[in-house]
């Protein structure tokens, strides 16, 4: 078994054990607001937390999990995904209005979600990070960049992306990097990061159109 497969199982299992209890957790605030009992600031905040977290594993059991290997998404499964996990927070997601059309490659949002969040890692101060998807006759392009002050990738991240990089010798920042690069080689891609470069940087994986 490889470690991309063991990974992917390792998610789906967590994501799976703890979807049912935080959505109890939000079936409770619910009865809660609805009997009138409780103080109110504080149910807003367990209400808001209850939603993130639901949100949080919803984009995890995709990007890591074995649900965005077998499914080629469609571009508004995989845009509303990025609308719940950023909403309210320090990034913007600016999806490129041509990108309406998803490619037809299973796995292609697993793919584009783990760009995103390594993007969303270069960005400390927050700022924004710009979506396009590119469907081409035999193969397609996804591409995110981030903007924002102080753009850039810590050491731990960079080791991560190293092609040669072992897993024995990765940090926890590192495995997200190391886990995207794999996921690229497999679908017959290749992982490119540009920059920083005024305060930018790019993310870009070409995938052919090919049965997995």
């Amino acid at each position: 078994m490889d470690d991309l497969k063991l990974a992917e199982l390792l998610c789906s299992r967590l994501c799976h054990d703890l979807v049912s209890p935080v959505g109890a957790v939000n079936n409770g605030i619910e009865l809660i607001e609805e009997f009138g009992e409780g103080d109110g600031e504080a149910m807003k905040l367990i209400a808001s937390s209850g939603k993130q977290a639901s949100r949080r594993l919803q984009f995890y059991r995709v990007a890591f999990g074995q649900a965005g290997a077998q499914l080629a998404q469609p571009v508004a499964d995989v845009r509303e995904l990025l609308d719940g996990i950023f909403e309210g927070g320090k990034l913007v997601v600016q999806w490129d209005p041509a990108s309406t059309k998803a490619p037809n490659v299973a796995g292609w949002g697993k793919m584009l979600l783990n760009l995103i969040a390594l993007a969303a890692e270069s960005l400390p101060r927050g700022g924004a990070l710009a979506v396009a998807v590119t469907v081409g006759a035999d193969k397609s392009r996804l591409a995110v960049t981030s903007s924002g002050q102080g753009a850039r990738l810590s050491d731990e991240v960079r080791a991560g992306l190293d092609p040669g990089a072992k897993v024995d010798a990765l940090s926890p920042r590192g495995v997200q990097p190391y886990f995207t690069v794999r996921l690229a080689q497999r679908m017959g891609g290749r992982l490119e990061v540009t920059g920083p470069d005024a305060d930018k940087m790019g993310f870009a994986v070409e995938i052919p159109h090919r049965a997995e």
